[in-house]
Formats: C-alpha cells, structure tokens, sequence
C-alpha cells in the first residue's frame, strides 16, 4: 500500500499500482478504483454520473473481451502514432488509432504534408486542430508521401469519427530493403500502451488538481458535475497531456 498526499495534512490510501477512477481525480468521487482500463464509454458508473445510459454493447461479449479505446485487431500498431497497414509496392499507409480519436474529439482541420515530401519515424508529419489548439501527430513510418487523404480536406472529422477506414492520412512508400515491421505490436499489446498513456495523463492530471485551487466546484459541493477531463484542465493544459502522451 502507498500513501499519497491529498490536500495539506491529509493523505488517501491507495493499493501500489492502483489506477484511480478519474472521477476521483476530478473531486466528484473520495475513493474509487478503475477495473475497466478507462474504459469510460462502456462504464455505468461513469453513465449515471454523467446521468445518461451506457453505450450498448452485444450481450454475448464478456466486459473484460470487450476492446477499450476501440483499438481494431488485425492492424499493426506503433506504441503511439497510430495504426499502419502495409499496401503494394513498399507503401504503408498510417492513421490514428481509436486511443488517439477518443482524445481528439474536437477536430476542425488535418494539415497534411505534400506529396514527395520525405517524413521520418518519431517526427511531426501532420498536424491536427483540436478546439483551437494545434496537436503534433508523428509519424510510426520514414519513406516518401505518394499520397494524402484529400476527404480530410472537406471533412477533418473523419480523422476521429472513422480513423480506421475514410479517415486514414498518408500512404508512404519506404526505401528499398527498409523494413521497420519489427517496431510494430498488435492491437493487444496497443491496448496495454493505451491504458498506460491513460494512467499517465490521469497522473499528471492529478499533480494540476493538487496545485490548482481555482477548478471550481463539483457535485459534491452543491455544484455541476465536471462531465470530461478536458473541462476539468482548460483547453491548454488538456492539449499539453495529449501532446505528451502522444510522443
């Protein structure tokens, strides 16, 4: 067991490794722990706090078989950047994956880079604006961009409504004899990343909550329920996290 300091002379006792529901980072709750791996959309304690029902979900699939984050199997992921799915002729093709589309729920435009231009793994390759604020996006792939995804153009949201299918980014055609396949995972070891860039920004959260006095009130003080962590940080410091966890 770990004592972690609360307020000033105060101090909540949490098992080692726990992960703390983030209703309980936001205030609203004194204790809880999370056994969903923030699987928040498909939680029914998040759904009457927020006062509505749980997402439905087939009654046949077990909640622990259930995929969090809607990290789709049968694609290759980067730890961070996305999915990738290997096309003909040495090009991939790279997009977001579920993880990323849950956090950036506000996109109004993808900046792309042009085709020809030369993109390498680790780096900022295109650029999401989320809520007035612009998100790095980096690329798992190095090699050329052949092509970009014009529908971003006339509809960005299709970046985090359908990171999967319409809303994929580049397709980039990689040197010859360069294959980078062994820096991939499958969606499960994903959704083991996820779940840790997850507690990693609840972390992180939780240091601004403690130095921060001016959050406002909660519903266990007479007032509103904070809904999302992103209305619980501002708009900055939200996009701060996201940036960090996304590198």
């Amino acid at each position: 067991m770990e004592r972690r300091p609360d307020d000033e002379g105060n101090y909540r006792v949490l098992p080692d490794r726990a992960d703390p529901c983030i209703w309980m980072v936001a205030g609203l709750l004194s204790y809880r722990l999370c056994d969903r791996a923030y699987d928040c959309e498909h939680c029914p304690l998040d759904a009457a706090i927020r006062g509505a029902g749980p997402a439905p979900s087939p009654a046949v699939e077990a909640p622990e078989s259930r995929p969090p984050w809607d990290i789709r199997d049968g694609l290759s992921y980067h730890r961070a950047y996305g999915w990738v799915a290997p096309g003909p002729e040495r090009t991939d093709r790279w997009g977001v994956d579920g993880f990323t589309a849950r956090l950036l729920d506000r996109v109004t435009a993808v900046i792309l880079p042009a085709t020809g231009t030369r993109v390498v793994r680790g780096t900022v390759a295109c650029w999401a604006a989320d809520d007035g604020d612009l998100v790095p996006l980096r690329s798992p792939l190095t090699g050329i961009v052949v092509r970009t995804n014009r529908a971003l153009r006339a509809d960005p949201s299709l970046l985090t409504l359908h990171p999967y299918d319409e809303g994929w980014l580049l397709e980039v055609e990689r040197g010859e004899g360069q294959d980078e396949s062994r820096e991939w995972i499958d969606a499960r070891e994903r959704r083991a990343c996820a779940a840790e860039q997850t507690r990693r920004m609840l972390r992180s959260a939780r240091g601004y909550l403690h130095v921060d006095q001016a959050i406002g009130p909660t519903a266990q003080d007479g007032g509103i329920p904070i809904p999302d962590l992103r209305r619980l940080l501002g708009r900055s410091r939200y996009h701060r996290l996201v940036g960090a966890v996304l590198r």
